[in-house]
């Protein structure tokens, strides 16, 4: 439903499916933080940042507080809330979430992976709007080459890295 767009109704279904675990499986257990990183998401689709800030802090703290936390559901949830901070004006806060969800998706993933590549380009965006904009155009650049060689060149992951990157080039004049 998120996907297509029926934001309200997949929130619905969100809150309900959190409750469902948090009765069941409790607070801390895995599928129910995920669901709560997931709501979280949600919320910031539907320009609830305060919400989404709160849900996604404690998720990010119930996975910290865990012995082993997942560092892909981590990275994700510090790229969402590094979408909320940057969305409130906080850049500097945006930038070091960014910035740990980088460092967990290369150590992850390693540093040749699409996903690592958003990652990238989130740094990069950040960069751009503290104004540092040779760093952020190289970042962009090392991101566009990362999805030109793990998804293509036609792919709309490339489109957007072209776009990112034309955007600070624009600003470099």
């Amino acid at each position: 439903l998120q996907s297509q767009d029926e934001l309200h109704r997949a929130r619905t279904l969100f809150e309900r499916a959190m409750a469902i675990f948090e009765a069941q499986l409790g607070m801390a257990h895995p599928r129910t933080v995920h669901i709560l990183g997931n709501l979280g998401e949600l919320l910031i689709n539907l320009g609830d940042l305060d919400q989404a800030r709160s849900l996604l802090q404690s998720a990010l703290a119930l996975y910290e507080s865990t012995a082993d936390p997942p560092p892909g559901a981590v990275a994700t949830v510090l790229t969402h809330l590094g979408r909320v901070s940057a969305d409130q004006g906080d850049i500097d806060r945006a930038l070091a979430l960014h910035r740990r969800a980088l460092a967990l998706r290369e150590t992850l993933l390693g540093p040749g992976h699409s996903i690592t590549a958003w990652s990238l380009t989130n740094v990069g965006a950040m960069l751009q709007r503290q104004g540092d904009l040779n760093r952020a155009r190289a970042l962009q650049e090392q991101a566009l080459a990362l999805y030109e060689a793990s998804v293509g060149p036609d792919h709309p992951y490339t489109a957007i890295a072209l776009a990112n990157l034309g955007a600070v080039l624009h600003e470099q004049g």
